[in-house]
């Protein structure tokens, strides 16, 4: 995407190359904070399966006007339209499993969700790269609408319809406390330390600097897809694998750490000396941290919605994990953009990784202060 961004037509030709090529990222993002608090409530009205059907519609518009693009507007406006769609199927995914499952089955379910869900994004990672080598970038959007089209068919015939909720009855979602929870010291750390940092690594360097790294040292758009897959290989393997962790005993709270950690030490070594080999064990050890966080860090905060902010309830801390995780990502996504555009994709890499490391110590510190490690 930041390579398709980058070669449309360009009417802000005041704007730095590398925040406007970050744009159709922002946008997406943007999307999904605005509309990640209204996911829960529209479930308990249209039930899952009409959401489903409902936000497949507006993504493949979207996916249309990628084809017929030709200017960075066009191109912002369907990847924010995409965005939406994305926070609506996704957090209705995941609050269904939060909802069906046992407490002491949620770490392993959390972490089978993520393998599946980065194990179609594998997919298409790995087939868009192809498929653009060869085809064009544009054609790529022509194909994925399809794929939306028989994943709104699929949702028609698989899922099971749910009985509506009285629209009256629903929760709000306007006056969400997020300062009430980010009063809570460790519910702050986490979100500052684990989740931000997890979610800027994504965004900001799998998404945005890997292409952009491996495009300067002149690697095709098939050998981006390639590298770019063996992220989502390691989630697909090790978010299990952190759930089975957790359920032998293993703290939560020590799983999201040694994610943090590993994703972090992995970025050094390609933030002094870019390269394609090194990149790809960037892009492994990001991948397992990032496997590790995903589940982990749900589960710490439903732990600490269960204890400490348990007079606010679940669905607030929950709500304002994932509004912060993705606010401070879209910040995080422009400002790394705006320093590779100054300092070049090396420095701003080392950024991330130094970021991801001390919010990961930050967390063990607190973690230690407590005395009992979150579960």
């Amino acid at each position: 995407m930041p390579l398709y961004t980058r070669a449309a037509d360009n009417p802000w030709k005041w704007m730095d190359e590398s925040v406007l090529i970050s744009l159709p990222l922002a946008g997406y993002l943007t999307a999904i904070v605005c509309i990640s608090p209204f996911a829960r409530p529209l479930v308990q009205w249209l039930g899952r399966r009409m959401l489903l059907v409902a936000a497949a519609i507006p993504v493949f518009a979207a996916h249309l006007l990628l084809y017929v693009a030709t200017s960075v507007p066009e191109i912002v406006a369907a990847r924010t339209i995409i965005g939406a769609g994305y926070a609506l199927v996704t957090l209705a995914c995941q609050d269904y499993v939060i909802d069906t499952t046992l407490k002491e089955e949620r770490d392993r379910s959390l972490g089978m969700f993520s393998a599946v869900l980065f194990g179609g994004i594998f997919c298409g990672t790995a087939l868009g790269g192809v498929l653009a080598n060869r085809l064009g970038p544009s054609n790529v959007f022509l194909f994925s609408a399809s794929l939306v089209t028989i994943s709104a068919l699929l949702a028609l015939w698989f899922v099971k319809p749910a009985e509506k909720s009285d629209p009256a009855a629903l929760p709000k979602t306007a006056n969400v406390p997020l300062l009430s929870v980010l009063r809570d010291r460790q519910f702050a750390i986490l979100v500052f330390g684990i989740a931000i940092p997890s979610n800027v690594l994504l965004q900001a360097f799998i998404c945005y600097l890997v292409a952009l790294t491996l495009s300067s040292l002149g690697a095709s758009s098939a050998d981006i897809g390639r590298t770019l897959m063996i992220f989502f290989i390691a989630i697909i393997f090790i978010g299990p694998i952190g759930g089975r962790a957790a359920e032998r005993g293993v703290p939560a709270s020590m799983i999201a750490l040694a994610g943090g950690l590993i994703a972090g030490m992995s970025l050094l070594a390609v933030a002094f000396s870019p390269g394609a080999i090194g990149m790809i064990f960037a892009v492994l050890g990001a991948g397992i941290g990032h496997g590790l966080v995903r589940g982990a860090q749900v589960s710490v905060a439903m732990s600490i919605a269960e204890t400490d902010l348990s007079h606010l309830g679940e669905s607030v801390v929950l709500g304002t994990l994932r509004t912060m995780e993705r606010l401070g990502s879209i910040l995080g996504l422009l400002a790394i953009a705006a320093l590779a555009g100054q300092a070049g994709y090396g420095v701003a890499t080392g950024v991330i990784a130094v970021w991801s490391i001390a919010g990961a110590a930050l967390f063990a510190f607190s973690s230690l202060a407590r005395q009992a490690p979150l579960t």
